[in-house]
């Protein structure tokens, strides 16, 4: 086999970068979160990062000196899981908002969030979240809220203002 001509090789490096870079930035950012050398080591009050499974909460309000990936708002709590469905199914249960605006958004491995469900979704309270490995999709059954994905690696961020 001879040399590629350089305008495909320009090619299939451009063809690269779009698609595996999203999933190469969201590996870099849940390894951010986890930590998984030392999953159970104390963050910041600006962090939210938890180990694998968990959800952490921020104590503080993000200031520039957090750089787990992405910037956040600096007027907004956040409250991060990073889900391994390998692992299972997961519930996630949460307060009543109130009248205090929430938000929890999914995010897959690829760096695509089809649901943010909260307080403009479900009013004061979201009913229990489960999420499975499964063919795309959401449904509300029995009083809860159901996710599948096909991928094995969920990000779910709860946002407080």
């Amino acid at each position: 086999m001879g040399a590629k001509p350089l305008d495909e090789v320009r090619a299939a490096a451009a063809r690269l970068q779009v698609w595996a870079f999203p999933c190469v930035m969201a590996q870099r950012v849940r390894l951010n979160f986890t930590q998984p050398r030392d999953p159970l080591a104390v963050r910041p009050a600006t962090s939210a990062g938890a180990a694998l499974g968990r959800v952490g909460h921020q104590r503080a309000l993000s200031d520039p000196g957090l750089r787990v990936g992405v910037a956040p708002n600096v007027d907004t709590l956040y409250s991060v899981a990073w889900i391994d469905l390998d692992a299972g199914e997961h519930e996630l249960r949460t307060p009543s908002y109130g009248e205090r605006y929430y938000s929890y958004q999914i995010g897959l491995a690829d760096t695509g969030s089809p649901w943010s469900f909260g307080q403009r979704t479900h009013g004061s309270q979201l009913p229990p979240l489960v999420l499975r490995r499964g063919p795309l999709g959401t449904r509300e059954r029995d009083g809860r809220l159901e996710v599948s994905t096909p991928h094995r690696f969920l990000m779910v961020c709860g946002r407080t203002l």
